[in-house]
């Protein structure tokens, strides 16, 4: 039995593009995670400072789930305690989003003129226009009607 193996040469060359696309994935990720594992302190004390309830609730979170599954909390403790930085970002990133959102229906409900002012355009009224007087049946001219019935 003869078995003959075929090389694609465009399946290597896929390969090789998705390898180096991921190499420089990672080192940018890499780059990225320096400078917000310095960024950390900050975070926190930011975090604290402008909503302590968030950070709190995410380690009880993180908490329960030890308490409720030991191996699957513990490994989630562990890849939250590695990701670190990048939490703290989604956190303030979180943070900063409802601040803006709270900001923009505090505005929408007390209705400042500023809001009212951005959120609708003048018109011009059409409704005064003069309108042909139509008081008597005589004055509605039904015979061009029927001449588009046709």
């Amino acid at each position: 039995m003869n078995k003959s193996i075929s090389f694609n040469f465009s399946s290597l060359i896929g390969i090789i593009i998705l390898l180096v696309f991921g190499y420089f994935l990672f080192s940018v990720a890499k780059i990225f995670y320096i400078i917000f594992l310095y960024a950390t302190p900050l975070l926190l004390i930011a975090i604290l400072i402008m909503k302590k309830e968030l950070l709190f609730s995410y380690f009880k979170k993180i908490g329960t789930n030890i308490k409720l599954s030991p191996l699957v909390g513990i490994l989630n403790g562990i890849v939250s305690l590695l990701f670190l930085p990048f939490t703290l970002v989604g956190m303030m990133f979180k943070i900063l989003i409802s601040k803006k959102i709270e900001n923009l229906q505090k505005d929408q409900n007390t209705g400042t003129q500023a809001s009212i002012s951005n959120e609708f355009i003048e018109y011009e009224d059409l409704s005064l226009e003069e309108r042909p007087e139509r008081k008597t049946v005589d004055n509605w001219k039904i015979d061009s009607w029927e001449d588009r019935k046709k």
